[in-house]
């Protein structure tokens, strides 16, 4: 069993330049953290621990681009079982510290947010000229997150006439606390999490479609204590980054696909491009249509495979745009060897099967 050469360097490709995208993600937290940094750490150690991410996420990178495995690849015809094998772990290992690097960032930010909500609470207790309502507005100012400004709003809401008894330093110092228990409590730290992980998901389609259940039992789930909590966000993380490897050749091939076949003046709807369940495999089913009825189905797999299916022509019309559409792709890195063409040229079934889950929606309109 031997995958070709061609098939594995694209995939593996598609891989290395989706682990860019995540460690350029990472690299932009870290900068933000660096800016909220600059008053706050007195020490410079989280600064120092930033650089020191730095510096591993540029050798990671590196590494991805410059390893022995690329030449290997280069010296055999066909990559045999052992070889895939060998580049899946490499990869698994650099996810996994991807992951760990993420994860003790996002812990790294949960710190910052308590130290300067508490420096800037500090300070406030030394403004004694102000009145309830001017107290009132600077504290929730004061913090970053919606959940922690919610908790100010809701203790000034029902302690209002208690408070007009305390001065303003003694407001701040009770407010301090009550914020400060929320951003130790599982509550605080799983939204942290939660944000972070619907950032990093936000503009890919497919992996938000197939995590939806598992972020919905992490945010739902109940926790023992602050390291089970940490040990599952950690899997969670890992999980979101290989479906992201996952996508990468699919999400490279419906792009291309898209380039192309606009470019034989077929429409496409985003409500046209659908995830749906074939047997054990979920694949993306896309459908484009001219303005004269002409039709094209696309099925693509999650290695960036794809059937494809021309309809509506008269004869042999379809090579019209067919022959034009496939010489486009190479334009995009995509490119059809002839025994690929076969495979891909499907029976009229998968039309069929296509428009049943694609054009209700588009009749519609």
């Amino acid at each position: 069993m031997s995958m070709s050469v061609e098939q594995v360097m694209y995939n593996y490709q598609k891989k290395i330049e989706r682990l860019g995208i995540n460690i350029n993600f990472i690299k932009e937290n870290l900068a933000q953290l660096l800016t909220q940094l600059q008053s706050i750490d007195v020490s410079g150690l989280n600064c120092q621990e930033i650089e020191g991410y730095l510096a591993e996420l540029d050798l990671i990178h590196r590494d991805l681009l410059e390893n022995e495995l690329v030449q290997e690849f280069s010296k055999v015809s066909h990559v045999d079982l052992e070889l895939a094998k060998r580049v899946n772990f490499f990869l698994e290992q650099k996810t996994l510290r991807l992951a760990e690097i993420q994860q003790n960032i996002e812990n790294l930010k949960i710190r910052v947010v308590e130290d300067e909500t508490r420096a800037r609470l500090t300070n406030l207790q030394q403004r004694t000229n102000l009145n309830l309502d001017q107290l009132e507005q600077e504290l929730v100012a004061s913090v970053s997150d919606s959940n922690s400004k919610a908790i100010v709003l809701t203790f000034f809401k029902n302690n209002r006439a208690k408070l007009i008894n305390f001065t303003p330093a003694e407001i701040a110092e009770v407010v301090k606390t009550e914020i400060s228990n929320f951003q130790m409590s599982q509550e605080f730290v799983k939204l942290q999490y939660l944000g972070n992980f619907n950032q990093q998901i936000a503009e890919d389609k497919f992996v938000k479609a197939e995590l939806i259940e598992d972020l919905e039992q992490f945010n739902q789930q109940d926790f023992n204590s602050q390291d089970e909590l940490a040990a599952t966000a950690l899997k969670l993380q890992q999980k979101i980054i290989n479906k992201q490897l996952d996508e990468s050749a699919r999400k490279h091939a419906i792009s291309s696909i898209l380039q192309a076949i606009k470019n034989r003046g077929f429409l496409v709807d985003a409500n046209d491009i659908r995830l749906v369940k074939e047997n054990e495999d979920k694949v993306v089913i896309l459908y484009a249509k001219k303005v004269t009825g002409e039709e094209a189905i696309f099925k693509v797999y999650l290695d960036g495979r794809f059937t494809y299916k021309f309809e509506g022509y008269e004869g042999h019309a379809h090579d019209i745009d067919e022959q034009p559409f496939v010489n486009d792709l190479s334009m995009y890195d995509v490119s059809l060897s002839k025994e690929q063409n076969k495979v891909y040229l499907n029976p009229d079934k998968i039309m069929n099967q296509a428009k049943m889950a694609v054009k209700p929606k588009t009749d519609k309109k």
